[in-house]
C-alpha cells in the first residue's frame, strides 16, 4: 500500500502505485464488457470499495467483508 512509503519519491510508492492503477485499469475493462455506461467510473468506485476492504479487514474477519464487498460491487452494476 502506498501509505507504507510516506516519501513520495520512495520507489516502492511508485510500484504500489502502478499495482492499483493495473487493477483499476483490469476492472475498467472487466466492468465494459458488461455493458456499464459508464466503466472508468465504474470501475475506479469499485476499487475504492476493495480498497477501503483492505484496510477493514485489518480489524475484521475476511467471511465478515465478503459478502458487503460482493453486495457492494453489484449494487455498483445494477
Amino acid at each position: 500500500m502506498v501509505t507504507e512509503f510516506p516519501d513520495d519519491k520512495h520507489p516502492g510508492r511508485a510500484v504500489a502505485r502502478g499495482n492499483k492503477e493495473e487493477m483499476r485499469a483490469r476492472l475498467a475493462t472487466i466492468v465494459a464488457k458488461l455493458g456499464v455506461d459508464d466503466p472508468n467510473r465504474t470501475a475506479s468506485q469499485i476499487a475504492l470499495i476493495i480498497n477501503g476492504a483492505y484496510a477493514t479487514g485489518l480489524m475484521a474477519e475476511p467471511g465478515d467483508l465478503r459478502g458487503d464487498l460482493v453486495d457492494a460491487a453489484m449494487k455498483l452494476l445494477a
